[in-house]
């Protein structure tokens, strides 16, 4: 870098002697020592100027290099955290991606059949917590109506499950001790908070049922049998709510 500074030096001081030269040649104009002095030198602070200005220009991109540097090992910390979160390797979250780009793609245009989006890749993406990564929640939620609505699964039928106080006489629900009815408006966050005193806790509750909950044989849709998204919970499902120490 220091090497391009002394050689824009000289290129200037040498474009300075030939321009002064030409000028004698064209007009017959002669300097004198001390004006020809004069001009090297305005053209010499010129160029220092531009070298130290250079420089800190330079300075400059160096570091916003480095901050850049120390933003990736960051990011990549930080992705490497959340993939450790939900057990998953960076090939494998490649390889789950694939799968539900081409299941989203199968539902979304209706290639096949349910049953061939479900066997390629509905079912296997369904399970584990890689589905709670903001890349792929809001877009399965929107998958999975799809293809309930592909498969002729009507809002009614969740619309059965939900509990009233008046049906839930007239059905005799029992509730296991240490479980909870999930009623409409209920998320994860507000069991917590209401079993625990914190909705900080949502996550013990979906791990106690993300493989099965209490009444998974009164629902006939596999998706209804367990919480496999804890954003997704539904009116009529009966909960285990596991003891912690505080």
């Amino acid at each position: 870098m220091r090497f391009l500074s002394i050689l824009l030096c000289i290129i200037i001081i040498a474009f300075t002697t030939v321009f002064v030269n030409s000028q004698d040649k064209d007009n017959d104009i002669k300097l004198t020592s001390e004006q020809w002095h004069q001009l090297y030198d305005q053209y010499a602070v010129m160029t220092i100027k531009l070298m130290v200005r250079y420089d800190k220009d330079t300075a400059q991109i160096d570091s916003l290099q480095t901050y850049l540097t120390q933003l990736d090992s960051i990011y990549n910390a930080y992705q490497d955290e959340i993939l450790s979160i939900v057990g998953i390797t960076k090939s494998e979250l490649s390889d789950y991606r694939n799968k539900f780009t081409l299941t989203e793609s199968k539902i979304n245009n209706r290639t096949g059949s349910p049953a061939d989006a479900k066997s390629s890749y509905f079912d296997e993406i369904s399970k584990g917590k890689v589905i709670c990564l903001p890349e792929f929640s809001d877009r399965f939620a929107e998958m999975k109506k799809k293809l309930m609505d592909w498969e002729g699964v009507k809002e009614e039928y969740i619309a059965e499950k939900e509990i009233t106080k008046e049906n839930e006489v007239r059905k005799e629900i029992v509730i296991p001790k240490g479980s909870y009815l999930v009623v409409k408006g209920d998320d994860l966050g507000i069991i917590s908070e209401l079993k625990y005193g914190s909705r900080k806790y949502w996550r013990l509750i979906w791990e106690a049922n993300k493989d099965k909950i209490v009444n998974s044989g009164e629902f006939d849709y596999p998706s209804y049998q367990s919480i496999s998204n804890p954003d997704l919970i539904y009116p009529g499902q009966i909960l285990k709510i596991p003891e912690i120490k505080k």
